[in-house]
């Protein structure tokens, strides 16, 4: 982060154990210090101006590994130009969307699970793991950062891959402003892929019942079932072919999406669109954050779903 955005999602950051506010050590971002809990004592290092609320995670699935590698060999190019061109799945505009509905450079605007990607320059990219593109490494579970004072948070196929859901939902209610918006776009009809681990899928009207007590703005189908049949297709033959052997099925699966990819950019006649929701390979819900009332929230845990 350069200076002028560590500062401005510094006024938002508290810490993750205790609630309480923080205090910089240290004179740059861009070298050693640290952000101090004088209520706790707790200390988070910040790492060529990155905050490191949590010891990062290191992904032990094959596959994942072989993603892990690239995104860290590639960076931002991975997911320009490599992921959307051998995903099985149709490259939605996620971007676009997000624009339309929010503005990041004059807003608090997070994107949870972000991996080795930026979105958008003016976007705070958080993860699990110390991408060189991530500016803020935490949990989901344990987001440090104050209630009522985030504008939008933006999910992209993470909400699969969260053991503890509906304690992430809490604590995304948490710091989402009153009237404030989210964006999730989540797999309905798509097989297992661990980041580190899957553990759900969501039909739209699970996704509505998960989030209930939010105004549901939008569902829309964001890869039909050209991606699904592309993914399904590699996953099956990746198996077959790999006689149980994880990493030849890692391997087996990357070179399987080459041939098939094209196949998914026949999903435009389904992207976009509510009416094919219920044959979607992955949905995308926009949620509005109800109006505050006169006291304190206190976020509720839904029901609904599969959550591990």
């Amino acid at each position: 982060m350069n200076p002028e955005k560590f500062a401005k999602i510094l006024r938002v950051c508290v810490c993750p154990g205790c609630k309480g506010d923080l205090i910089q050590q240290g004179e740059s971002t861009q070298q050693d210090s640290a952000l101090v809990c004088p209520s706790c004592h707790a200390t988070y290092p910040v790492k060529n101006g990155a905050i490191h609320f949590i010891t990062p995670i290191q992904t032990q699935d094959s596959l994942d590994g072989m993603k892990y590698h690239f995104k860290r060999l590639l960076g931002p190019l991975y997911y320009r130009l490599v992921r959307p061109a051998i995903s099985p799945s149709y490259p939605y505009d996620t971007l676009g969307y997000l624009l339309k509905s929010c503005r990041p450079g004059e807003e608090i605007v997070l994107d949870l699970g972000s991996g080795n990607h930026r979105i958008h320059p003016d976007v705070f990219a958080i993860d699990v793991v110390d991408y060189a593109a991530v500016d803020i490494v935490c949990s989901i579970h344990q987001l440090p950062f104050r209630s009522h004072s985030v504008t939008m948070v933006l999910t992209n196929n993470v909400m699969e891959h969260i053991p503890y859901i509906h304690h992430a939902w809490e604590e995304i209610q948490r710091i989402t402003k009153p009237n404030g918006e989210n964006i999730h776009v989540v797999p309905f009809l798509y097989p297992f892929h661990a980041s580190p681990d899957d553990f759900q899928r969501y039909t739209h009207a699970g996704l509505a019942h998960l989030f209930s007590g939010w105004q549901v703005l939008q569902q829309i189908t964001v890869a039909g079932p050209f991606s699904l049949f592309n993914a399904a297709v590699t996953e099956f033959f990746s198996i077959l072919l790999s006689f149980g052997q994880p990493k030849l099925q890692g391997l087996l699966y990357l070179l399987l999406c080459v041939p098939l990819a094209p196949l998914k950019f026949l999903d435009f006649l389904f992207v976009g669109h509510a009416r094919f929701i219920s044959m979607a390979a992955i949905i995308l819900i926009h949620l509005r954050k109800p109006p505050s009332t006169d006291h304190e929230e206190t976020p509720v845990a839904t029901t609904g779903g599969l959550d591990g």
